[in-house]
């Protein structure tokens, strides 16, 4: 299964009041063709993450931080952060195939991490594979019904093939994002 199609079986089966935070420039143009009122889009900064956390220590709903095998190792220390956070509501999911996808194509060390299982069990964080969801053309079962009890902190990772979608490029306007996104923040449950 390609990451596009994981974007379209992730974003179709978000729950009405859920955000997600799609992080990196390809992923957010694959994630933006089925933008939705919860949903934000950090193409370029190495704090993309942290913002994920951030929102998910500021209110109730839930967030999922969707993000590249690349990005996250770019912002491996966050993971500890967000194990010690013990927020409930916050959802990582790492999309990978153990390359630079976006870029090069390069490998990236995410596959030859031995424990990076261990490693984020360690910080605190639930994992949950759904790679041989995505394997067996499943994902789609999995989400719906994985996603509805899923409480975090928790990682979700998903191993994709390889493969890029051409998109669009994400025609949001920064200012109608910015909008949103202070909308979301005063529309925090008490």
């Amino acid at each position: 299964m390609k990451r596009f199609t994981v974007m379209r079986l992730l974003c179709n089966n978000l729950e009405p009041e859920d955000a997600a935070v799609f992080v990196g420039k390809k992923l957010c143009e694959e994630a933006y063709k089925y933008d939705r009122p919860g949903s934000f889009y950090i193409t370029d900064t190495s704090t993309s993450i942290a913002l994920g956390l951030g929102l998910a220590s500021t209110n109730k709903k839930r967030i999922f931080v969707v993000c590249t095998d690349t990005r996250f190792l770019s912002e491996i220390e966050v993971a500890l952060q967000m194990g010690v956070s013990r927020c409930l509501n916050l959802i990582v999911i790492v999309v990978g195939t153990g390359d630079h996808m976006d870029v090069s194509n390069h490998p990236n060390i995410f596959k030859s991490i031995q424990t990076i299982k261990s490693f984020l069990a360690s910080t605190g964080m639930l994992i949950q594979d759904y790679s041989a969801y995505a394997k067996h053309g499943d994902l789609e079962e999995g989400f719906r019904t994985g996603l509805p009890p899923l409480r975090g902190p928790v990682v979700v990772l998903i191993n994709v093939e390889q493969g890029v979608k051409k998109m669009s490029k994400i025609a949001i306007d920064p200012v109608k994002l910015a909008t949103r996104f202070k909308e979301f923040l005063n529309d925090t449950e008490e």
